[in-house]
């Protein structure tokens, strides 16, 4: 096998696997909108900044989604208050698709809560994520919460 054959062969490898991944969210933006909200303008715009815990997850059938849902429900308890005025605990809903936040069991958020007519979301391209890797954004929420009172 001559190398021009061989290298063709394993590129074209490495291009199906490659669209073949997982599909990441389409964030689209433009100037009031931009793709990646900075933190304060994401906290102006959310009826919620928490942090808390899933503690439940339920998935809304759905006979027309190829998975056969078309949503995921997430019960969050709320540990802490940055913005808003929520119940001990929220659900958020996650769309079942690019746009959609996966969540998990027993995993602590930080999370700038949207709502829309179906209810509160998070807008997979904001900055809502896991406690743990955020500490930068917590510092920034807090004090822009200080501010609010």
């Amino acid at each position: 096998m001559n190398y021009r054959k061989f290298f063709r062969i394993i590129f074209s490898i490495i291009a199906v696997l490659y669209i073949n991944q997982k599909a990441e969210a389409l964030c689209y933006g433009d100037a009031d909108h931009p793709i990646h909200p900075s933190i304060e303008k994401e906290y102006k715009s959310s009826r919620f900044v928490v942090e808390g815990a899933v503690l439940v997850e339920q998935r809304v059938s759905s006979p027309d989604d190829p998975m056969g849902y078309e949503k995921m429900l997430y019960t969050i308890e709320i540990a802490r208050i940055f913005k808003g005025n929520p119940k001990h605990k929220i659900t958020i809903y996650s769309l079942n698709n690019s746009a959609g936040f996966p969540m998990y069991l027993g995993t602590n958020y930080i999370i700038f809560a949207q709502e829309d007519d179906d209810g509160l979301f998070i807008d997979n391209c904001g900055n809502s994520g896991e406690t743990k890797k955020l500490s930068n954004t917590i510092l920034k929420i807090t004090t822009l919460s200080r501010h609010d009172k």
